[in-house]
């Protein structure tokens, strides 16, 4: 499955300027969003997480992203790797 065929959305802090900090996308099992931050954020600037767990990423819009470790939701565990979801 494409990650672009689940209705992926950037993510930002509330701050201003700030962009590709993280991404949402509606879960491949369910209709809840699974919501992913990124350890190193598209716009190049630092992320302050505060206790959210961060993932690392390739890739510069929904078509090539990769995020790695396994990403664990609620319901659904699995990957995004070159824009597409898969599970496990």
């Amino acid at each position: 499955m494409r990650l672009t065929d689940l209705d992926p959305r950037w993510l930002a802090c509330n701050q201003d300027g700030r962009f590709g900090m993280g991404v949402s996308f509606i879960s491949p099992v369910s209709t809840a969003r699974v919501t992913v931050w990124f350890e190193n954020p598209i716009d190049g600037m630092e992320h302050a997480n505060g206790d959210r767990p961060l993932y690392k990423r390739t890739g510069e819009n929904f078509a090539t992203l990769t995020l790695w470790p396994l990403i664990y939701a609620e319901a659904w565990r699995g990957f995004v790797k070159d824009g597409r979801v898969t599970s496990v």
